[in-house]
């Protein structure tokens, strides 16, 4: 078992302004780090290696959830998601989610949810590439997965 000592992790080094970590996810050696006003690290823990991400390659500075579907990490900020191809470390902007401050990100391999401070719950249909709003002007901070139903 691999553990990562924090002290590694040197802010001057990177040169991010703010150490505030909002969201983790970690993936084999890797560690994206989403800050609350500063961007997305990503940090290969076993070689001791730094990528660091902010606007405009990110809709925003303040990345608020990270989540894995295959082949992309869907990274949402507070004005809109990205998509990182983790084949080839392009960035792709989801149209659409511009000026929407995404909370959290949920997929079940058909379509996308997407909870949002203020415009509810939004469902991305990953084929066709629409979506839908349900729970319009809500706040969903949280959605969990519990025996294949989202709450």
């Amino acid at each position: 078992m691999n553990f990562i000592s924090w002290s590694k992790i040197e802010t001057k080094d990177i040169g991010y302004g703010d150490p505030n970590i909002c969201t983790l996810y970690a993936q084999n050696d890797i560690l994206y780090i989403g800050l609350w006003n500063g961007g997305l690290i990503r940090y290969n823990y076993i070689l001791d290696d730094y990528q660091f991400f902010r606007q405009p390659t990110l809709p925003s500075d303040e990345v608020r959830a990270i989540y894995d579907a295959e082949n992309f990490l869907w990274i949402g900020t507070n004005n809109g998601i990205t998509k990182l191809s983790k084949r080839d470390d392009t960035f792709t902007v989801i149209p659409g989610f511009e000026n929407m401050r995404i909370t959290n990100i949920y997929s079940d391999n058909t379509n996308v949810y997407i909870g949002t401070l203020g415009n509810g719950c939004i469902i991305y249909d990953l084929e066709s590439e629409e979506y839908s709003q349900i729970l319009n002007n809500e706040n969903i901070s949280t959605m969990k997965r519990f025996q294949d139903k989202l709450l």
